[in-house]
């Protein structure tokens, strides 16, 4: 989870901090007025002083919300560019559908929510933590030194109720953003199911998405409840402890006017300080599940293990290949196709249906990685230019010139780039794809076996 931290983090704690410290001051400044009064003092200075602590927090509060935003936006951005980097060029994650709409289902939805409430979260501990332990060392030096061991009993026995939930907590948070998941991928298969409007498929798309929801629901308001509950005993539990102090203080003091002075003055305070306190809990209450949530997002940054070559070996039907005019001859027709991607050339593929052509261009890919760009027939590869109101043969037409002008790779992989395209399309089109062969290697998958193709190579 390192993607949550940034320069922005530090930042943003220190400047909380000193909000919190001026804060925690107005309450000495508060007292020494009251004194000041009581006794018959020149009460100037302190007044001052208590009403610039009142105005003041706000400047270091503006660093920390500036800062805050940065730091929430750098972890997404961190975020991303670790799913980037761990995933690219893991080719055989390319055609699987139900892996791929898991990992986008995490990266987009759950996992850029999942950030920003855990930079939120945080920013809240920090600032529970800040205000409860200042405002304690202040109360404690003005009023009494117990304070500090009844509010050390009261967390201690507050996390002593989170260390026998924690597991609990965690395995409902868990539970709960599987089912948010779970909907995510219900919602991205929704568009075909909706817009075509096959009753029978909406049929069964409605029943899918109408479970699903409902089991959300159920993780959801579960983890939450409990959670409440959880966060409600600790709440009864730390005012005792606290009250039983302040009590025992206002007793000690019976006749003693400044010390009840300052006792009355600071109540307001030790009563926030408790509901602070209580959130300060709560919000360790809720470390487990924020921590439960981030572990779950980060597990599309672990580096995908590149698949074998064999995986895709396995699903290609060797006899059923014709390497242009050519039957293929296994193995050897691999290690040959490889062997020719050093100069240029055009290499035409062909095969019925289901005998493994897209697989040996991604088993192509694979094995030359860096070296090859690989153009599957649908895909969501970005371009410069725009694709709104084209036709099939402009798009791949502005897509191959794109890559004649702009791309520099040893080969260029093809994969049934005239499906669905006229004659004289597919002529056209054929002429730049000869263009790039003139300067690198092309090995193309042909859907149509009607157009002759050249076939271009140095030294022929």
């Amino acid at each position: 989870m390192k993607f949550l931290r940034n320069r922005s983090t530090v930042v943003c704690l220190l400047a909380l901090a000193v909000q919190q410290v001026i804060v925690a001051s107005s309450t000495y400044w508060l007292v020494s007025l009251s004194r000041d009064v009581i006794e018959g003092e020149s009460f100037w200075v302190n007044l001052c002083l208590y009403l610039t602590s009142l105005l003041l927090p706000y400047l270091p509060l503006a660093v920390a919300s500036v800062s805050y935003v940065k730091w929430e936006q750098v972890a997404i951005q961190r975020y991303i560019g670790q799913f980037v980097h761990n995933n690219v060029s893991r080719v055989h994650l390319w055609g699987d559908k139900v892996r791929r709409e898991s990992i986008l289902t995490i990266v987009n939805n759950e996992g850029m929510q999942t950030i920003t409430n855990a930079v939120f979260y945080f920013y809240q501990l920090a600032s529970s933590i800040l205000n409860v332990t200042f405002n304690i060392i202040t109360i404690s030096i003005l009023i009494d030194y117990y304070f500090p061991a009844a509010y050390v009993v009261s967390v201690a026995i507050g996390f002593l109720i989170i260390r026998t939930q924690k597991r609990r907590l965690g395995d409902l948070t868990r539970g709960a953003q599987d089912g948010r998941i779970r909907v995510g991928q219900t919602i991205l298969s929704s568009w075909d199911n909706v817009v075509l409007g096959n009753h029978y498929n909406l049929r069964l798309w409605k029943k899918s998405a109408q479970k699903n929801l409902l089991k959300s629901i159920k993780l959801n308001v579960v983890a939450s409840v409990y959670s409440e509950l959880v966060a409600i005993g600790i709440a009864l539990v730390t005012f005792v402890p606290s009250l039983l102090v302040a009590a025992f203080s206002m007793y000690s003091n019976v006749g003693n006017i400044l010390a009840l002075s300052a006792l009355i003055v600071t109540m307001p305070r030790l009563f926030l300080v408790l509901s602070y306190t209580y959130d300060l809990l709560y919000q360790v209450v809720q470390c487990g599940m924020t921590r439960a949530k981030l572990h779950q997002i980060s597990t599309v940054l672990a580096p995908e293990p590149h698949d074998s070559p064999e995986a895709y070996r396995e699903r290609i039907n060797w006899p059923a290949l014709h390497f242009d005019e050519k039957r293929s001859h296994e193995e050897s027709f691999e290690d040959e196709l490889i062997s020719k991607v050093t100069s240029p050339n055009r290499i035409t593929i062909r095969g019925r249906n289901g005998s493994g052509k897209s697989s040996l261009l991604l088993l192509l890919k694979q094995r030359l990685r860096e070296h090859a760009y690989y153009l599957p027939s649908q895909h969501q590869l970005l371009f410069s230019f725009g694709t709104a109101a084209q036709s099939t043969g402009e798009s791949v037409r502005a897509q191959l010139e794109e890559i004649r002008n702009k791309v520099h790779t040893q080969a260029v992989l093809l994969d049934e780039w005239d499906a669905n395209l006229d004659e004289e399309n597919q002529s056209y089109l054929s002429t730049i794809i000869d263009e790039i062969a003139s300067r690198c290697c092309v090995i193309e998958v042909r859907h149509s076996p009607q157009i002759h193709v050249t076939r271009v190579a140095s030294g022929e």
